[in-house]
C-alpha cells in the first residue's frame, strides 16, 4: 500500500518507519528529509495546502504524526493550532480530492485533563484545557467533522501515551521504572500495521492504547475488538 507519513522524521515517525517500511510503500512529508528516505520525502510544512496536496497524489492511505512539542514553549501557541487543528483539516481536505480513502491520526491520551486516570471507554467525551490536549482533541473533532461529511473516509485516532524508541524502553526496563502508562516501540509498531490493515471500516473511531499488561489505565476491549490488536509489553 502507498502511505503517506507526515511528520515521519520526528519521534514517533523514527520508531515507526522500521515497521512500515517492511510492509508497505512508504512517502514522507516533512521539514526535514527523512532519513534514508530523502527520494520520497516532500519537503514543507503541513498546513501548506499546495505541498500537502502534491505529497497525497497517488497515494492509498495518510498517517498523520506531525506534532507540537509542548516542551518547546517557543510559539508553542500558534504552533500547536497550525499543527494539530490546521494541518489536519488540510491533510483530510488534500486526502479527499485525491481520492484517498484511509487515514490515521497520531493522537494522544492528553485529550484527557488527567490522562493517568482509569478510562474505561474511548466514548468518555476528552475535557483537556492545556494547549497540547486542546488542540489534540480538536483535531479529533475535525476528524470527526470530515468523517460525517465524507462517510466513505475511514479516519482512526489513535490515542497513545508517551511512546517510547527502543532506547529509552531499554532504560527504563534496567532501571526497573514503571512502563504500564507507556508505549514500548513494538507495541506501536503493531499498532498502527493493524490499523493500516482495518478493511471494510468506515466513519471516526478513536482508539486508545498503551503497554498496559494489567488493564490499570486504559481499558483497551475496542483496541483488541477493532484492530485484533493487545499490548504485549514490548
Amino acid at each position: 500500500m502507498k502511505v503517506l507519513i507526515t511528520g515521519g522524521a520526528g519521534h514517533v515517525g523514527s520508531i515507526l518507519r522500521s515497521a512500515l517500511e517492511v510492509h508497505h510503500e512508504c512517502f514522507y512529508l516533512d521539514l526535514r528529509p527523512v532519513p534514508g528516505a530523502e527520494d520520497r520525502t516532500v519537503l514543507g510544512d503541513i498546513t501548506d495546502e499546495k505541498t500537502v496536496q502534491r505529497a497525497v497524489q497517488g497515494m492509498e492511505a495518510a498517517i498523520q504524526l506531525v506534532m507540537a512539542n509542548p516542551a518547546v514553549p517557543e510559539n508553542l501557541i500558534s504552533r500547536s493550532y497550525d499543527v494539530h487543528v490546521k494541518g489536519m483539516h488540510v491533510l483530510l481536505d488534500a486526502a479527499v480530492r485525491a481520492g484517498v480513502r484511509r487515514i490515521i491520526y497520531a493522537s494522544s491520551m492528553s485529550v484527557y485533563q488527567n490522562a493517568a486516570q482509569y478510562r474505561a471507554s474511548e466514548e468518555e467525551p476528552p475535557d483537556a484545557t492545556d494547549i497540547y490536549g486542546l488542540t489534540k482533541r480538536l483535531g479529533e473533532e475535525v476528524c470527526r467533522a470530515f468523517a460525517r461529511r465524507h462517510p466513505e473516509l475511514s479516519i482512526l485516532a489513535l490515542r497513545m501515551v508517551l511512546p517510547q524508541t527502543e532506547a529509552q524502553w531499554r532504560e527504563h526496563l534496567q532501571r526497573g521504572t514503571r512502563t504500564d502508562f507507556m508505549t514500548g516501540p513494538n507495541d506501536l509498531r503493531r499498532l498502527y500495521l493493524a490499523a493500516l490493515a482495518l478493511e471494510g471500516h468506515r466513519g471516526f473511531d478513536a482508539v486508545q492504547a498503551c503497554s498496559d499488561l494489567s488493564g490499570r489505565h486504559l481499558n483497551m476491549e475496542k483496541a483488541r475488538r477493532l484492530l485484533g490488536w493487545e499490548p504485549r509489553g514490548e
